[in-house]
Parts: C-alpha cells; sequence; structure tokens
C-alpha cells in the first residue's frame, strides 16, 4: 500500500494520481454545487421558458387593446371597416389602414405587424374574421352595460321603427329610455334586427322576443312610442295594443310628436291650394338651380 521512492508508487497513492479517481473526484464536487443539479437546470429552463411566454402574452394583450381601442373608435365614428374587396384585406379597408398608420408611430404595434410572417400561422388579427370577432366583443359589452343600466331602473319606456335599408329589408330598431336616480334621461339603441312580418302582431312580437332575449323584464314596461303607422297605432290590431295583450298589462301609448308635427304639417299644407303651390314651386326652384353649376354660382 506504500510507496517505495518515487519511482515505484503504492496502491493508494497511484489511485488518487489515476484519472478515474480525479474524474470521480471532480463529479463529486459538482454534485456538491446545487446549482448543478438536473432538476434544477430543468426549473431554471421551465422558469425562463414561461418568463418567455409570460412576456409574449403581455406583448400580445398590448396588441389587442390597440386593436380594440382602433375597433371602439371606428364604431363611434360610424366608419365601415372593410372596402368592397374583403378579400384583398392586405391592401384595402379602413381598419387594416389605419393599423398601418399607427404601427408607423408605435413600436410595439410596429414589430408586431413586421414579426407576423414569423408567427404561428401567420395570426395578425387583422382578417375579416378576426375584425367581426372584435366587433362582436365591443357591441356585447355595449349590450352588456345598456341592459344593467335597464335591470337598475324600475320601469323604462320602448320605442321602435321600421325601415328598409339598402338590401330591400324591412329593420327593426328597438330604442329603450330610462330615467336614472338623479332624473336624467337616456335614450339607448337595444338591438337592430330583420322584420319580417309588419304586422301588428309580428312588429308586437319581435320587441318583446327582444326584450326576452335581453333579460329584460317586460313588467317593468311602463310606456310605448311609435309612429302613426296604422300597423303601429292601430286601436285594435296595431304593435301598441298587442303589445300590451302580450306583456298582460295596460301599457299606455304615446304617439311619437316628431311623427306628429310631420303629419300636421303636411296636411295643413294639402288643406291649403295657395300653400301646396307655393312649395311645389319652391322645389322646382331648388331642382332647377341645384342640377346645374352654373345656375347654382347666382345663389351665392
Amino acid at each position: 500500500m506504500k510507496s517505495r521512492g518515487k519511482v515505484k508508487l503504492g496502491k493508494l497513492p497511484a489511485h488518487f494520481s489515476s484519472v478515474s479517481h480525479k474524474a470521480a473526484l471532480e463529479s463529486y464536487c459538482c454534485f456538491l454545487q446545487r446549482n448543478n443539479y438536473i432538476d434544477i437546470k430543468l426549473d431554471a429552463e421551465i422558469r425562463n421558458m414561461r418568463l418567455k411566454e409570460e412576456g409574449e402574452q403581455n406583448f400580445n394583450r398590448k396588441i389587442i387593446e390597440i386593436l380594440l381601442d382602433v375597433t371602439c373608435t371606428m364604431a363611434r365614428q360610424g366608419l365601415a371597416f372593410r372596402g368592397n374587396n374583403e378579400k384583398d384585406i392586405e391592401q384595402s379597408g379602413n381598419f387594416y389602414e389605419i393599423v398601418s398608420l399607427i404601427s408607423r408611430h408605435n413600436p410595439l404595434l410596429k414589430k408586431w405587424m413586421e414579426d407576423r410572417a414569423l408567427k404561428p400561422y401567420k395570426v395578425a388579427y387583422l382578417s375579416p374574421y378576426s375584425q367581426n370577432e372584435m366587433i362582436s366583443i365591443v357591441a356585447n359589452q355595449v349590450r352588456a352595460k345598456i341592459i344593467e343600466d335597464i335591470q337598475g331602473c324600475d320601469f323604462f319606456t320602448i320605442m321602435a321603427d321600421t325601415t328598409p335599408d339598402l338590401s330591400h329589408k324591412d329593420i327593426l330598431s328597438v330604442v329603450i329610455r330610462i330615467c336614472d336616480e338623479e332624473g336624467s334621461i337616456y335614450e339607448r339603441l337595444l338591438e337592430v334586427r330583420e322584420c319580417v312580418d309588419k304586422t301588428g302582431i309580428g312588429i308586437a312580437k319581435d320587441i318583446i322576443d327582444v326584450l326576452v332575449s335581453n333579460d329584460i323584464d317586460s313588467k317593468s314596461l311602463a310606456f310605448q312610442s311609435f309612429d302613426f303607422a296604422s300597423s303601429m297605432s292601430g286601436e285594435f290590431k296595431g304593435a301598441q295594443k298587442k303589445v300590451s295583450e302580450l306583456v298582460g298589462h295596460n301599457v299606455p301609448y304615446i304617439p311619437c310628436q316628431n311623427h306628429r308635427v310631420n303629419t300636421a304639417l303636411e296636411h295643413c299644407i294639402k288643406a291649403s291650394n295657395l300653400v301646396s303651390a307655393l312649395f311645389d314651386t319652391l322645389q322646382e326652384l331648388y331642382v332647377f338651380f341645384t342640377s346645374s353649376t352654373k345656375r347654382f354660382k347666382n345663389l351665392d
């Protein structure tokens, strides 16, 4: 076991100076350092991965907030989101152009626009489907706030009217009129839908269905206001009569004052041939001057 001089080493000195002993000693020293444990290294990698994912989520969340803000602004201003060619969304559409404009002044959005081709499945939230989804999200939030305000009131008034759109469909608009605790009066557009049945009972059913689908108790309906069309104001078969029957209590009908004034003026004018001729002449003069740019200059 002992060495005999420097040339003939014993078993222990020979073992201590061997490569295997030095490798084992190095491994043992590494084992004593807890930072080198495999589970700690895995935890570190997992932690770094989670930090990276959280960073990406926060980045994506900020981008979505910007896109939703653009959606709210365009909806508030009544601007169309897309052009005539919805397939070529990268080249047309107000939504895409506004986002592109903001990206030139916002580093986060600029990075999002530049790196969208590198993202999995090229997700950019700029497609027509994403735009429709954001519009739906904003609409649901606004509707939820309106419903919350209506449910917080003891009673409300309903106003409704139909009008044809560009696709030649009758569109029913339902407006709720409420009064808050401070006495301030608000009118809120609750829903817009196609009206197929233009009879009194058909319109009344659509109005009640709007209340039911939005979780609004019809028992709190205090008044109703429509125009003078027979399908709306009819005493026996009009919508105002059928609404009272459907809700189970009498809902007083108040004719729309704006429609009443227009109707009164129309009948007053037709009652006098002189006044009727006056307005016909004014209309012809208006058409005469506005149909020509040269004649229109004489009105300046």
